[in-house]
């Protein structure tokens, strides 16, 4: 009997657990269908099961009271062996009637642990079931798979959140669903509320907004899936969208814009340019500004000009000053309150490599102004600067809900910008982010963006794209340490020239003809020059392919949001850079891949791979 006792022990526990969890999930349902029977009759059965609960304890008690009863009563016939018949006959008796109530009561326990159990999962049926009804996110993969309960979580939000909350931020790792419960928000969100009203409904508009443009074609193409929705919500990426309201004549995409921000428009014509109109500098261009920057103000202090912060001769000083403006930009108005602020400012998340000290920041500050003049000259602003300009504006476009992918790349600023283009206090934003796919060093605390906005997070912890061994060996990147066995199934590390990858590529394509493979490099033109030698036809993720089969060939930076089959990552191509920053990259380009995984080196394999994979070299 001890066996029923442990059984029972054990259940406890579990049924708890069991419970927890439908009472979770009923919740959701109840929210998501507006049903509160739903989360009445889960209550009801839980209380059931706690009502069982106190009968297995008093059961459980008699079991150990009949139990203490049958040895006491054995021992006591081991005595009496030597008496007569009869008395031994009669303690026998006595005994199998006392083995018969324990047996009794032992049926009566397994029986009523069977009923809990059976109710439990029947009403967590019969709630999932009511979830099902309201997936949003299976909708979009036309059928393929379902949400999570964390999933689930989100679409029930905000009913199951504080009435004042009017941001959530969904937080997770790599492949967990975020950018697609963003989208399943906004869907939600501005999709009609089937309420037969005497008045016309008002339509609902969304904003979708993205890290790159082959992010943004590939939501679209999602969207499209769903064209009751489409026509609902925009999707933009970010530097596209800001510099669309700064310009002084929209392209046609976005000529509904050309009503807005009228006072942050840069004038028809570029200062001291007569016929030519500003531009926008992007980031991979701004260097050589830097640098010019950086030579002017070395000119004015010569006896610095070999230190890193004015030396233009090493790439990873303009770079790192690159950054270093980039973080003014987005962080201060102007020269005036970052002169009053920088020189103490705390260097939290800006990295370790270099700490300039006040004098330094200084002359960094002199480097800005320069930069910012050398612009102004060449009728050139960056995106920063555009939205600090917008920040300032009356009259923003509006939306009922604002999406915001890939939040750990963008600014405070950004963000802020963001926040304001909300349609009342009503209207929500959905942000989501992963601190371990951060390329670009912007440190911002939520307490900065609004002292009106009350927020909640959501964090979703299923891996729903990679396989369990992409996740594993990605993991190491993580500091989680994983065995080879796990990681190394379907993930192959080694030294392959550029022939070798064009004819895995063919393999798989004859192989697997439906999937989708990606090339990840910092030198793509390699790699487009030996596929067209061979014939390949390669995709443009930019028009919103990569739901289709075939050839991708990105950046390093430019897969960020999206997802292949199979994935070759050439870490012959990583730049020299700190090693948290390669980390990431590294790291969001691995769990890009969804079946397979291949990492190439040439030579000498980087020191990334060796400190972490050095069992697979």
């Amino acid at each position: 009997m001890d066996e029923t006792q442990q059984t029972a022990s054990a259940f406890y526990p579990q049924m708890d657990e069991d419970a927890a969890r439908l009472k979770h999930l009923a919740k959701t349902a109840a929210a998501l269908s507006g049903d509160d029977s739903v989360s009445q009759s889960a209550e009801q059965v839980i209380q059931r099961a706690q009502e069982n609960k106190r009968f297995f304890t008093d059961t459980a008690q008699q079991i150990d009271k009949l139990v203490d009863g049958v040895q006491a009563r054995v021992a006591a016939i081991a005595k009496e062996h030597a008496a007569t018949d009869a008395a031994e006959e009669a303690a026998q008796a006595e005994a199998q009637e006392l083995l018969a109530q324990l047996t009794q009561a032992d049926q009566e326990l397994r029986q009523a642990e069977a009923d809990v159990r059976d109710a439990l999962i029947q009403e967590e049926r019969r709630v999932r079931t009511i979830l099902s009804e309201h997936d949003h996110i299976r909708r979009l993969l036309q059928g393929a798979g379902s949400a999570t309960d964390k999933q689930f979580d989100v679409m029930a939000f905000p009913r199951n959140a504080n009435a004042k909350t009017n941001v959530l931020q969904i937080s997770g790792g790599a492949g967990t669903g975020k950018t697609l419960c963003l989208l399943a928000k906004l869907i939600q969100d501005t999709s009609a509320s089937r309420q037969m009203g005497l008045l016309p409904e008002r339509q609902r508009h969304g904003l979708f907004v993205c890290f790159n443009t082959a992010l943004r074609a590939h939501v679209s193409a999602l969207l499209a899936r769903m064209p009751h929705a489409a026509d609902n919500i925009e999707v933009v990426s970010y530097d596209q969208f800001v510099n669309q309201l700064v310009r002084a004549n929209p392209a046609e995409e976005f000529a509904h814009l050309a009503s807005f921000a009228s006072r942050s428009r840069y004038e028809p014509t570029a200062q001291g340019m007569p016929g030519q109109f500003w531009k926008l500098i992007y980031e991979a261009d701004i260097h050589g500004a830097i640098a010019s920057a950086m030579g002017q103000v070395a000119a004015k202090h010569p006896d610095q000009a070999q230190e890193y912060y004015l030396f233009t001769g090493d790439p990873a000083n303009v770079e790192w000053v690159s950054d270093e403006i980039a973080w003014l930009e987005a962080r201060y108005q102007g020269p005036e309150e970052a002169r009053a602020l920088y020189p103490d400012a705390s260097r939290v998340g800006r990295g370790v490599r270099r700490r300039p000290s006040a004098d330094i920041r200084r002359v960094i500050l002199e480097i800005w102004t320069a930069f910012q003049d050398i612009l102004i000259a060449q009728g050139q602003y960056t995106i920063e600067q555009a939205t600090k300009r917008l920040l300032t504006d009356p009259d923003l476009p509006t939306y009922d809900a604002i999406a915001i992918d890939e939040v750990q790349d963008l600014t405070l600023s950004s963000v802020k910008l963001l926040v304001r283009m909300r349609a009342d206090e009503q209207s929500r934003v959905y942000i989501c982010g992963d601190e371990n796919q951060k390329i670009y060093k912007r440190d911002f605390t939520w307490a900065e963006l609004d002292e009106d906005i009350h927020g909640r997070t959501i964090e979703l912890e299923d891996n729903k794209r990679n396989s369990a061994a992409i996740e594993a060996f990605a993991d190491r990147l993580l500091g989680r340490p994983t065995e080879k066995e796990r990681a190394s199934d379907l993930v192959f590390v080694g030294e392959w020239s550029e022939e070798s990858i064009m004819g895995l590529i063919e393999s798989i394509s004859q192989a697997c003809p439906e999937e989708t493979t990606a090339v990840i490099s910092g030198n793509t033109q390699p790699w487009f020059k030996r596929a067209r030698e061979r014939g390949i036809e390669i995709g443009n993720p930019r028009d919103g392919g990569v739901l289709d089969r075939g050839l991708y060939i990105i950046g390093h930076l430019g897969g960020k949001g999206l997802e292949f089959d199979n994935v070759i990552v050439d870490c012959a191509s990583l730049h020299e850079a700190e090693e948290a920053m390669l980390k990431n990259i590294l790291y969001v380009n691995c769990t890009r891949a969804r079946k397979r995984l291949y990492v190439r080196y040439v030579g000498e394999p980087p020191d990334l791979l060796r400190r972490f994979y050095p069992d697979f070299l």
